[in-house]
C-alpha cells in the first residue's frame, strides 16, 4: 500500500507539472512579442525566435503567413508529376505571391505518396504500405472550393477521398485540430521526434495560417507533432493539419524578401534561408 501511494503521488507530481509547463508555454506563444508585417491584399506575416530554450524547453523559430478571410489571393494546388523543384521555383512557375510546401513525396521518382485531385482530374492515389493499411496522413485532407481552403477528416470509407466535395483535394496529415477539438495522434516516433513541421491552421472566423516550424539546428530545435498541435490551438486555430516536414518544411512570401523564403529551411544543415529541398507540390496563393 505504501509503496502504492507512492506511486500516485510519483505521477500526481508528475502531471501537475506538466500541466505548470504547458501554461508556461501557451502564455509563452499568446503573449510574447511577434515580429508582424502587414501587406496589401489583406495578408500579413509573423515571425518569432525563442532563442532561450523557452518554448517547450528548447530553442524554437516560427514563421507565419496570415490570410484573411476577405482577401482577394485565392488557394490552390501546384504540383508536378514526375520532376521535383524547390517552392521558389513551383511559386515563380504559378506566378504566385506566396506559398508552403504540401504533401509526402517519393524521393527516388517525384510524384506525391497520397491522394490528389486537382480541378477534378486525379493526379495520384494513396500509396500502399507494408502494413497494408491507410497511413496516418492519409485520414485528413486539404479542399479547396471556390478559392477556399477548408479540412475534412476520414470518416472511415476506403473510397472517402474520391467522395470529397472539392475541385482541388490533397490528403495529407495527420490530423491536428478538427471542430475546434484536437485530434487524437498516434504513438510513433514521426510524431514524437522534434522536427522541422509544415501547418495549415484555420481560425473561426476563416483567417488561414501557414506556419514552418524550423529545426535541426541549434538556433531552432523543431517539435514534435504534439507540440505542434498545442501551438496551433493556441494561435486560435479550429481547424488544422499536418504537411509534408523535415527538409521539406519551406514558407515563401514573395514581399518579405529577395529570396521570398522566408524561414530557415533545414536541408542545407545549416540555419539559413538557402536550404531549400526540391518537392513535389505545394499550396500556393495566387491574384
Amino acid at each position: 500500500m505504501k509503496k502504492l501511494f507512492v506511486i500516485i503521488c510519483f505521477l500526481s507530481a508528475n502531471l501537475f507539472a506538466m500541466a505548470q509547463y504547458n501554461v508556461q508555454d501557451s502564455l509563452m506563444v499568446v503573449k510574447s512579442h511577434w515580429k508582424t508585417s502587414k501587406f496589401k491584399g489583406k495578408i500579413s506575416t509573423k515571425s518569432i525566435h525563442f532563442n532561450k530554450c523557452e518554448l517547450f524547453g528548447a530553442n524554437q523559430s516560427v514563421n507565419i503567413i496570415e490570410i484573411a478571410p476577405n482577401s482577394h489571393y485565392k488557394f490552390d494546388l501546384a504540383y508536378q508529376t514526375k520532376e521535383l523543384i524547390s517552392l521558389d521555383s513551383i511559386v515563380k512557375i504559378h506566378q504566385a505571391i506566396a506559398g508552403i510546401n504540401g504533401n509526402f513525396f517519393d524521393v527516388k521518382n517525384g510524384g506525391s505518396m497520397d491522394f490528389i485531385r486537382s480541378n477534378k482530374e486525379i493526379i495520384s492515389v494513396n500509396a500502399i504500405y507494408k502494413s497494408g493499411s491507410r497511413a496516418e496522413h492519409q485520414k485528413s485532407a486539404i479542399l479547396i472550393n471556390n478559392n477556399k481552403l477548408s479540412i475534412s477528416q476520414w470518416n472511415g470509407d476506403e473510397k472517402w477521398e474520391f467522395d470529397l466535395k472539392g475541385e482541388d483535394v490533397m490528403l495529407t496529415g495527420p490530423l491536428l485540430r478538427i471542430d475546434n477539438k484536437d485530434a487524437v495522434l498516434a504513438n510513433n516516433s514521426f510524431n514524437a521526434d522534434r522536427a522541422p513541421r509544415s501547418l495549415i491552421g484555420i481560425k473561426a472566423d476563416g483567417t488561414v495560417l501557414m506556419i514552418c516550424v524550423d529545426g535541426r539546428s541549434i538556433e531552432a530545435e523543431g517539435m514534435t507533432i504534439k507540440e505542434e498541435q498545442d501551438l496551433i490551438r493556441w494561435l486560435g486555430c479550429v481547424n488544422a493539419i499536418n504537411l509534408d516536414g523535415g527538409g521539406s518544411s519551406t514558407l515563401f512570401f514573395k514581399k518579405a524578401s529577395k529570396s521570398g523564403i522566408i524561414n530557415y529551411p533545414s536541408d542545407n544543415k545549416v540555419y539559413d534561408h538557402l536550404g531549400l529541398r526540391k518537392i513535389a507540390n505545394a499550396i500556393i496563393l495566387v491574384e
